[in-house]
This record gives structure tokens, sequence and C-alpha cells, in this order.
């Protein structure tokens, strides 16, 4: 399996989707030419499911939700003589009952519908079982709560902030602090959100951030700060930021081309007409690595900001790390945190070994937000898609998706 719309894929090879923009809602902001993605490979389902909340994880879980899923399976076959499972236009059928119609619409090409499903083929033999289609309905659940077929999770909430209070921004990946023991150290003037590696490449968390960015600052809201919080390069000079190949720091020419979109997103956030904001990179050793130190210098002729970070490790004071940014001079504890919480982040923002990991099947391990009516919904576009073909008229129902 591969990466939807990704060149490079995140892990091994299979069916390349090719996928467009962001939706209309964003359609001001400035876009590369490249595509946004988003990776169905085993591990990232895996992860995606195993970070749902508990409420939405007991719904996947429940007989009720299955039977769902089965029911529609059995819709979409009943007219069909061939084998038990989903194959020719069957696939691209269940792929308009599951999938939301504005990711459908603004996101992925017709001609990639099949492939997007076959992601769940597990076999290899170009069909889709039951087992592989209840998987397929269970990512469709976790992209949907987490806000990815949107384009705008998960930083719609700080496009949504304009509190005179919130001053400065701080951006958590949710494999350095799944516990959301930062957040809970945060001033009232900081607003903290959180990523999943797993769910965004690169390119797709750049072109949020700027989305994001251009609604607030479009009515002059910036943030004097912003702050990325992450695992810092490891020994071999690998950062690993979201679910593509890591941005490689061993050489200035590899990663150049990497951090610059994402650096430009982060800048957009405090880079105001009139003053300096300042972006904090808070990751271990990130300023020790030289190619770290000049791509710093280079983004810094290019933005209205100022960029700081770590020569050491950052983190947990008593686990040998602290909140110093050597490299820009930032002492970062007073500006996001309240200091004396931040004892129960008890650990550094090390380093971690890159693992492309094994393509196995995932296994279902926790649960999101409210998608309780997944499918009655696919019911509801079925059954509106029937009365239009009988000449009944189009119903509302057409326009269902996810909410």
């Amino acid at each position: 399996m591969g990466a939807v719309g990704s060149a490079t894929a995140c892990c091994k090879s299979g069916p390349a989707l090719n996928v467009q923009k962001l939706p209309e809602a964003f359609a001001a902001c400035d876009s590369p030419d490249s595509d946004a993605n988003v990776c169905t490979s085993w591990s990232h389902v895996e992860s995606l499911l195993a970070h749902l909340p508990p409420k939405v994880h007991a719904h996947l879980e429940d007989p009720a939700f299955l039977k769902g899923c089965e029911d529609n399976f059995r819709d979409i076959k009943k007219n069909s003589s061939g084998s038990g499972c989903l194959e020719g236009e069957e696939l691209t059928e269940a792929v308009r009952r599951m999938v939301p119609d504005v990711f459908l619409q603004d996101r992925l090409h017709e001609t990639n519908l099949k492939k997007l499903i076959l992601s769940f083929d597990a076999d290899g033999d170009n069909r889709i079982s039951q087992t592989e289609f209840n998987l397929f309905c269970m990512w469709t659940v976790a992209m949907d709560v987490l806000g990815f077929f949107s384009g705008t999770s998960p930083f719609a909430k700080i496009a949504d902030v304009v509190e005179p209070m919130a001053k400065n921004l701080l951006i958590v990946s949710e494999f350095l602090d799944p516990e959301h023991h930062l957040e809970n150290c945060v001033l009232p003037s900081t607003v903290c959100a959180y990523y999943h590696p797993d769910g965004l490449t690169m390119d797709e968390f750049s072109e949020q951030i700027k989305a994001a960015a251009h609604v607030r600052t479009r009515h002059g809201n910036f943030f004097e700060s912003v702050a990325l919080a992450n695992h810092g390069p490891d020994k071999d000079g690998l950062w690993s930021v979201c679910s593509d190949h890591p941005v490689s720091l061993r050489s200035l020419d590899a990663a150049w081309p990497k951090v610059l979109p994402m650096f430009q997103a982060l800048a957009s956030m405090v880079a105001g007409p009139v003053y300096q904001g300042h972006v904090d990179l808070l990751a271990c050793n990130f300023a020790a690595n030289t190619t770290g130190v000049e791509c710093i210098k280079m983004i810094e002729k290019q933005v209205n900001a100022r960029f700081a970070a770590s020569t050491d490790e950052t983190g947990n004071v008593e686990c040998g790390g602290n909140w110093e940014l050597e490299l820009g001079g930032r002492s970062v504890a007073p500006i996001y945190f309240h200091e004396h919480m931040l004892g129960e982040f008890t650990k550094v923002m090390a380093g971690q070994p890159f693992v492309s990991k094994a393509h196995c099947k995932p296994q279902l391990t926790a649960g999101s937000g409210d998608c309780t009516n997944l499918n009655a919904r696919a019911k509801a576009k079925a059954k509106a898609k029937a009365k239009h073909q009988t000449g009944a008229g189009k119903s509302e129902d057409d326009d269902l998706g996810f909410v």
C-alpha cells in the first residue's frame, strides 16, 4: 500500500492516488503545484485508529456498526451474480457511499476511487472482502473524525481563535505527547493544537497551517510566537515530522526543499507587517546539526520572523533537558507554559530512530468524534441515488456527507 497522491510513498509500494487541492474554503490560500496526500498504509491506519477517542472506539466495536457495514456490503452486491467480494464498479460505489462528498468533489480524482479502496486489499486479489470493507469503513471514520477529509484538521481551531489573549501558538506531535501533558501546562495566552504525524504529510501539514494562517491574518490576527514541539533528529540526522520519509539533515540540498514549505507556513502565523514574530523549534539538538543551523539562517532571509532551536536536550529538567533554545536565545518555558507545571511532561524531545513498518493488518485497539451515523448516511446516499435513477428527482440526501 502507498500514500494517496504521494510520489514519495511513506511505506512500501502500492497504488498511488492523485489528490487535488484543498477544499474551496481555502481557495484563497496559495497552494503549491504538488498535490497534498493522505496515507493509507496499514501501519498508519492502525495508528490512526489507535488514537481515536474512547467514545468512537466503542462505536466501532459495537455490533451495530459492523452490522451496518455488512448491510452496506450486501446492498452494493445485491445486483451482482459474481463472487462474494466487491470488484469492478462495485469498488467505486463503495467509495462513493462511505467517503464524504466534499472529499470526492474537491480532493480525489474520479479515476482514483477504486485505487483508494484497493489500498485495503490485504491479499492483493484486486477485490475487497467483507473484512477488508469493514476496515475501510473504520478508516473513513478515523479520517472524518480527525478532520482529514475536510482538509482543515488538525488546525481548524487555530483559524477560529480570535481572542485578544491568544498571543502564542503551540503545535505538538501526538507521538511526542500522546497524553497531552503539554496542553495541560500552557498559559491562557497560548493556543495549543495537536497533530497526528501518521495522518498527513509535510506538504499537507504546511498547507493546512497556511490555510489557518490566511483566515487569521487577513483580519490582522497574528501570533507573537509559534512553537513546534516534536522529536528532534536522530543520531543519523533524520528528523521525522509527518507520515512521509524523515527530513535528512545530513545534506543541505536534501533538507532545504523539505523544510522550506513548513518553515514558511509556521512563519506565516507570526510574520506581521510591522513586527517580527518568533518561530520556536522545540526538538532536541536541531541546532546541534550543521544543516539544521543552515536551514534556519536561510529561512530567516526569506521571512519576517526569527527562528530559535536547541543545541542540546529539550524537555524535562530531571531527565537532563531544559527549556532554553540556545540558537536564538529564547527561554520558551515562560512564554508558553505555567513553569511550575512542566514537571508533568516527563521526557525530553529526543530523536526517534526511523523504522519502516511492516505491512500487517491492523487490529482495532482504540477509538474519535461523533460518527455514529456513518452507515445510516451511506444508506441514505444509496437511497438518494436510487431515487434519482428512477426519476424521482434529486433528494437532499444526495449531498449528505460526514459532519
